[in-house]
């Protein structure tokens, strides 16, 4: 195990490790660590800092600031995930006078603009883990237990442990933006936003509207589009289609009713309509779909 005093940066035994091997030598091209660290007393704050490449920090303790370029200052305090990046300066660290215990992962490659695209990481504001109700100390623990793992396969100096680390770093980045996402507040105050598209599901043969489907779930219409929108990706028309061709293949393969039968069953009085919407989304018609299987 690597300590490092640095009182500098800390008055406690600090841990950093670095990408020894060269790069060529790991099988994940995609991505890889760079650098990672725990710093338990952390007591350095950085002022307008500027970075070269990307970087996870995950706050275990203590309380602090965050602020991107002019933005904002964030008060932080455990369970505080935050991303630094080329292209904007980053104010941060720790209460005056005070410390926290932070982890980071820096790393970079050609997967980081997916991540970036499908949120696994993200620029701006830092966000909060909801910590201290039942259960979330345990989840709090699991998160620093594979920073410590990652920390001691990058330590390892080997390439094959710096390929596993980087392969965790992507699972965690999984996890985190999960989490964040159940951190936020509900959408609705019946439920949450799964429950609105259980509702939609649950009722594929019956009339949809927006109106309808925003009373129900005591929210509104707005409010439904952004939900369905970020949830998947697709306008609330879009995704109504897409739940009720999905149901249309499966009484296709599993039922010997008409295709006019099962489109006016899926609230589509012209069946015309039906079968345009069917093709554009599966890619054949109806009928060419009932018999490629």
């Amino acid at each position: 195990m690597t300590k490092l005093m640095d009182y500098t940066i800390s008055s406690l035994p600090i841990r950093i490790a670095e990408l020894t091997v060269d790069p060529s030598r790991l099988r994940i091209a995609g991505v890889h660590i760079l650098q990672i660290g725990h710093l338990p007393g952390r007591k350095l704050r950085r002022v307008e800092a500027l970075f070269d490449c990307w970087a996870l920090a995950y706050i275990a303790g203590g309380r602090g600031t965050f602020r991107v370029d002019d933005g904002p200052t964030q008060t932080l305090g455990r369970g505080a995930v935050f991303f630094v990046y080329p292209g904007a300066s980053f104010s941060y660290g720790p209460e005056e006078g005070g410390t926290w215990e932070e982890y980071y992962v820096r790393f970079q490659g050609v997967r980081v603009e997916e991540w970036l695209r499908c949120g696994l990481i993200r620029r701006g504001a830092a966000e909060q883990l909801r910590l201290g109700a039942a259960g979330t100390e345990a989840a709090d623990t699991a998160i620093i237990g594979r920073l410590n793992e990652m920390l001691d396969r990058m330590e390892s100096g080997s390439a094959e442990e710096a390929d596993r680390a980087a392969a965790q770093l992507e699972s965690l980045l999984l996890e985190l933006a999960q989490r964040l996402a159940r951190s936020q507040p509900s959408l609705t105050r019946s439920g949450t936003a799964s429950d609105v598209l259980n509702y939609m599901a649950d009722r594929l043969q019956e009339p949809l509207e927006a109106e309808g489907i925003a009373a129900a779930n005591h929210i509104s219409v707005p409010t439904l589009r952004r939900l369905v929108s970020k949830q998947t990706g697709y306008s609330l028309h879009e995704y109504l289609h897409r739940l009720r061709v999905a149901e249309a293949k499966k009484l296709l393969l599993t039922t010997d009713m008409p295709v006019k039968e099962i489109a006016r069953l899926l609230q589509y009085d012209d069946p015309l309509y039906f079968s345009r919407v069917f093709k554009r989304m599966a890619g054949v018609s109806a009928s060419e779909f009932r018999t490629s299987l």
